[in-house]
């Protein structure tokens, strides 16, 4: 179950990287069945910093009306060949501090999710399980930072003030019906 699980995640941020929305957009889909996902997709945090190298912080929430919606967040992490991979690995690799308070971050890692666009650079991602409440926290904070640990190197990221908009309007409309 748990892997069919990280099967679909997987598949819907592939999906939502494929289709042209402006940046950041928060969405709702419903399937026939009346299954639905929730999800900001291409939530960049920019920088000017750290040429060639991109992160984007995405949040999903799924629910198929049975039971409580489960909450996660996917890093994406997108370089140029002549960095390499950042090679996330299975385990605690993403710490988000919001407000000064520290969130770790458990994941399945990267490996299976690793790809050469065909612009030649290379993408990879990993899911993360979240709480609400996280979410909440991630929202509500005028000072968040990103910190994904992998194999080669640490990259940080800040957000700007349009991550925290999407994250707001992201639980605005999901997450305070649900708790």
């Amino acid at each position: 179950m748990k892997r069919m699980l990280y099967l679909i995640l997987l598949m819907t941020a592939l999906l939502s990287a494929c289709t042209t929305t402006p940046d950041g957009d928060t969405y709702t889909y419903r399937d026939a069945l009346g299954n639905t996902t929730d999800l900001i997709v291409d939530n960049l945090i920019e920088t000017k910093e750290y040429e060639g190298d991109l992160v984007w912080l995405n949040a999903s929430r799924i629910g198929d009306g049975s039971e409580k919606p489960r909450y996660y967040l996917e890093v994406r992490y997108e370089t140029i060949p002549q960095k390499g991979w950042l090679h996330i690995p299975a385990g605690d690799s993403m710490i988000v501090r919001a407000n000064g308070q520290v969130m770790r971050f458990h994941s399945s890692g990267s490996q299976n999710t690793r790809t050469t666009t065909p612009a030649g650079t290379l993408l990879e991602s990993a899911i993360y399980p979240a709480t609400p409440d996280q979410l909440l926290k991630i929202s509500s904070s005028k000072n968040v930072e990103v910190e994904v640990t992998g194999a080669n190197r640490v990259v940080q990221r800040r957000f700007a003030p349009a991550n925290t908009a999407r994250f707001m309007e992201f639980v605005g409309n999901r997450v305070n019906r649900d708790t």
